[in-house]
């Protein structure tokens, strides 16, 4: 059909990414970022990759995570998987609280 892609799930690498746009009191930084693509079928490649539009769960990846990525395979196109859950801030943040609290109970039974 017009106008869509044939999106496949695959991971990427995040190579390096870089600030283009922040709010005045510099609390939500924008980044675009080059991720190395590791496709199904054929050589891994590099592309350019942009934070979705509307994600307020979007976790910034940093430089060497590997995440989901959708590719365009046709184009080469990629986009961030918002599925998936390496890229949620609720995710990460659960998890973290987790861990406190299994610190907390591991030096309760110290």
């Amino acid at each position: 059909m017009f106008g869509l892609h044939p999106w496949t799930n695959v991971e990427a690498t995040i190579v390096a990414r870089r600030e283009v746009a922040n709010d005045p009191e510099g609390l939500c930084p924008v980044y675009e970022y080059v991720v190395e693509v590791h496709p199904e079928t054929g050589a891994a490649f590099r592309a350019e990759a942009h934070e979705p539009m509307i994600a307020t769960d979007f976790q910034h990846p940093r430089e060497g995570d590997v995440v989901g990525v959708e590719l365009d395979p046709k184009t080469n196109k990629v986009r961030f998987d918002k599925s998936d859950p390496r890229l949620s801030r609720k995710v990460q943040e659960q998890a973290e609280k987790a861990a406190e609290l299994a610190r907390f109970k591991d030096e309760l039974a110290n």
